[in-house]
């Protein structure tokens, strides 16, 4: 796939649903309480603070997109 994308993780596993082939970034915070989201558990969650998502900042993400050549 020749078209890069970024792909965001936080309650769910980017190892089971993340992108497949070598033109993706994945941004995914492996918290103590990650993932929290499995089928092991229906796919729900009783989180209220969804830090692994909060924890994702923007100069992570642009470090990634600059590392891979996105960001010129």
């Amino acid at each position: 796939n020749k078209i890069p994308s970024i792909s965001f993780f936080g309650p769910n596993t980017p190892k089971l649903y993340g992108p497949i082939g070598n033109n993706h970034i994945t941004m995914y915070k492996n918290m103590h309480c990650s993932p929290c989201i499995t089928n092991f558990n229906e796919k729900s969650t009783n989180c209220k603070h969804f830090e692994c998502l909060k924890s994702i900042q923007v100069k992570d993400v642009l470090t990634e997109l600059s590392k891979n050549n996105i960001l010129k």
